[in-house]
């Protein structure tokens, strides 16, 4: 495995400049991500005040007069158009991610293929959005079952909150196993075949696979360890670090990922 991280440090030798493109794109991704979803999480941390607030109002009774007159069908109603625009600004998000997704990462898992390979743009942003909107869904899905599990835990308390997050956990570690996989697959492979042997090769070649996950988290936890490290000593050095190292080191091992799952197919 290490000898196979020598190789994709010589491919980002011979394709400096294509690395450089990589880079930038993964920079940008962040940046344009973080500022998209602070901004979204912003007004949903808002709206979920405002609903804290008219829940207890419900609940408790007013000292004000006039506030307790007001009919209780009234508070539901603000309550039912507070929830509405909640789970819109979710759904918005929800797709917003998912575009800028396609965007950046479409471009940069396309250039990290076309070291190893001759892969045509379109047809390969084409099938990258196809997997990726198959997986996501099941992401989505996920995220869904936590909510609904929550809710039927609080009113018949079954399960407790941290099992249910670890089963959600498991099946993002689940999903996003086999989605990195096939955005290799559908390099070599049409659609339907690309699905096919994004399982067949998930399941059969699993020891090879996990080792290349493994080393991957490994060296970007590091990675955030040392970042972690430097911020605490100098903000300005935090900065330089996370542009000119961090950033760098996600495009190098989006690369080994790629390089090492391809040898599989």
């Amino acid at each position: 495995m290490p000898n196979n991280l020598l190789e994709t440090l010589n491919v980002v030798k011979k394709n400096r400049l294509l690395f450089s493109v990589t880079s930038i794109v993964d920079f940008l991704y962040i940046v344009v991500f973080f500022i998209v979803y602070f901004i979204i999480m912003f007004n949903v941390f808002n709206l979920l005040l405002r609903l804290s607030g008219l829940m207890q109002s419900i609940e408790a009774p007013s000292l004000d007069i006039l506030d307790s007159q007001r009919p209780i069908f009234s508070k539901s109603a603000d309550f039912l158009a507070l929830s509405s625009q909640l789970f819109e600004f979710l759904y918005f998000l929800a797709v917003v991610m998912f575009v800028l997704w396609i965007i950046f990462q479409g471009v940069n898992f396309f250039l990290a293929s076309r070291t190893a390979r001759k892969v045509r743009f379109w047809p390969y942003i084409g099938k990258f959005s196809l997997f990726s909107l198959f997986f996501y869904i099941f992401v989505v899905l996920s995220f869904l079952l936590t909510v609904y599990l929550s809710m039927v835990n609080s009113v018949v308390p079954v399960i407790t909150q941290g099992i249910i997050t670890f089963v959600v956990f498991v099946l993002l570690i689940i999903i996003s196993y086999f989605w990195f996989i096939s955005l290799v697959a559908i390099q070599k492979n049409k659609i339907i075949p690309a699905f096919l042997k994004t399982f067949s090769v998930g399941f059969r070649e699993f020891k090879k696979i996990i080792k290349t996950y493994l080393l991957s988290f490994m060296l970007l936890l590091a990675g955030l360890l040392i970042l972690a490290g430097v911020f605490k000593i100098n903000m300005m050095a935090f900065y330089f670090t996370a542009v000119f190292g961090f950033v760098p080191l996600i495009s190098l091992l989006r690369l080994f990922f790629i390089n090492n799952i391809e040898r599989l197919f």
